[in-house]
């Protein structure tokens, strides 16, 4: 058997990362590399891989120092508090709520405002509710006027306050 992965669908946005995925871990540094999706943090950025843009489901993530250009940054954790796999609509539910709550604090704007940024997530999978993760990790991206992912260096951290 592999390594557990964290569920993921595909944004409807041209070469997207994937949602439904996350993981915990202390905020690091690391530049470059690929990295357990299980380690990303708040405050980490990464790229996004031609590998992960199709998959249902991620195991790592190249992180990328936020001073370098990457394509996304996580901006919140919230870890879920069922005790059972709600199943992957309620998930998916819960994370565009709790990640929705975030981006406006996070950005400084509202997300109907905010027309060159989007959000993504990662969530768990059942195997890796299985194995006690949690966490759902929301990610901000930027976007082009044809909805691409757009390359940004730094923090979106009050990008639009």
């Amino acid at each position: 058997m592999g390594l557990p992965a964290r569920t993921a669908s595909v944004l409807a946005v041209a070469s997207a990362l994937v949602v439904g995925l996350t993981g915990c871990g202390a905020i690091t540094s690391l530049i470059g590399g690929e990295d357990d999706v299980f380690t990303l943090a708040v405050g980490d950025c990464f790229d996004n891989t031609e590998a992960n843009a199709d998959a249902d489901e991620v195991t790592s993530v190249p992180k990328i120092d936020c001073e370098k250009k990457h394509d996304f940054e996580a901006y919140s954790a919230v870890l879920m508090d069922q005790d059972e796999y709600p199943g992957v609509a309620d998930t998916e539910s819960q994370a565009d709520a709790l990640c929705l709550d975030g981006f406006e604090r996070f950005l400084g704007a509202p997300y109907d405002e905010a027309v060159a940024y989007d959000f993504t997530y990662f969530y768990p999978s059942t195997e890796s509710w299985k194995l006690g993760d949690r966490e759902i990790l929301c990610m901000i991206y930027a976007i082009d006027e044809n909805n691409d992912i757009e390359k940004v260096t730094g923090t979106l951290r009050d990008a639009e306050g």
